[in-house]
């Protein structure tokens, strides 16, 4: 990944060569994209945002079918993963279809309509010119291509959607944590109807932070067959990544 605006410290790139870049790379299209949903202020991505960019474009590869990204509050993971990555999907394939899974339905909407802000921006149009929004419903974004975004609540309604990536963002309110019923529920709904929603070969992200030892996290992992990258505020272990560059995080 190159989010750099400049090329091994030759002259700035041009908008056409950012463009091209993000086009290609999800961490180059996070930085570019992320001015025009905070007033013009540039990103300058830490170490872990390249980290999450690299996990998530294994996922776009087909390397990667189910993750998990662990992260405290405040770090952009919803940002990242269920604005940002949704909308640079949609403009790489168009026909894509998107579960996007959160606690409540304030904030569905909230990261719904901040995807639309994001494609229907001139400089999203810019990138994706053949990624078009045909409807723009309050919890469902279709392209002309058919590709959709749907957006629902934990416990919601996915009948006769199929996803091909479902993404699942914060599915619990740390209030929620200490009611054993609304655990077993969550599980119980995930089981029974957002697996069951998901198309043969199809992938999943999981992202929240962590709330308790018996989290929704821990579920999956003793499920098995996820890869996990755990990013705590004050980390317990040391835990090394190496990007696609043979670059160490």
């Amino acid at each position: 990944m190159s989010p750099s605006p400049k090329s091994n410290g030759a002259a700035p790139l041009s908008i056409n060569d950012l463009t091209g870049l993000a086009r290609l790379d999800f961490g180059v299209f996070a930085v570019v994209m992320f001015s025009e949903l905070h007033d013009g202020n540039q990103m300058v991505p830490a170490p872990y945002v390249n980290l999450m960019a690299e996990a998530l474009m294994a996922v776009r590869n087909g390397a990667l079918k189910r993750l998990i990204f662990n992260l405290p509050p405040g770090h952009m993971k919803s940002l990242i993963v269920s604005v940002l990555f949704t909308a640079w999907l949609l403009g790489v394939e168009p026909s894509k279809r998107i579960l996007c899974v959160s606690y409540g339905d304030d904030l569905t909407r909230q990261l719904s309509r901040l995807t639309r802000r994001v494609m229907i921006s001139p400089l999203y149009r810019r990138i994706f010119p053949k990624t078009i929004l045909a409807k723009q419903a309050e919890d469902l974004l279709t392209t002309t291509k058919g590709g959709q975004r749907l957006a629902t609540a934990v416990g919601g309604t996915i009948a006769g959607f199929r996803s091909e990536l479902t993404i699942i963002d914060d599915p619990m309110q740390p209030d929620e944590i200490a009611s054993e019923l609304k655990k077993q529920g969550l599980r119980d709904w995930y089981s029974g109807v957002v697996e069951q929603r998901l198309v043969p070969g199809g992938a999943m992200i999981v992202v929240m932070h962590r709330l308790a030892p018996d989290d929704f996290t821990a579920t999956l992992l003793e499920k098995g067959g996820w890869f996990h990258i755990s990013l705590p505020l004050i980390a317990v272990e040391e835990f090394t990544y190496t990007d696609r560059s043979g670059r160490d995080f």
